[in-house]
């Protein structure tokens, strides 16, 4: 099965796989509403979850190609 195959599975079991498809939104001002703050941290706790599903989905050499960068705060 294909790596990205399977990871579109894994990730679509836990229904992070939005998180391929959308940009993480802007980061919230003090005075949005905290229901805002709270999509904007859950989405980058669902980035943080779906990278670590890439990686174990990859095999190692397709690992060593590609470098995941963290979300920008």
């Amino acid at each position: 099965m294909e790596w990205s195959h399977r990871l579109k599975t894994a990730l679509e079991t836990d229904n992070k796989e939005y998180v391929l498809e959308r940009e993480t939104p802007r980061g919230p001002e003090d005075s949005d509403p905290v229901d805002l703050k709270r999509v904007y941290v859950k989405h980058l706790d669902d980035v943080k979850e779906a990278k670590f599903v890439m990686q174990i989905c990859m095999n190692d050499s397709f690992k060593r190609r590609f470098t995941l960068p963290e979300p920008k705060l």
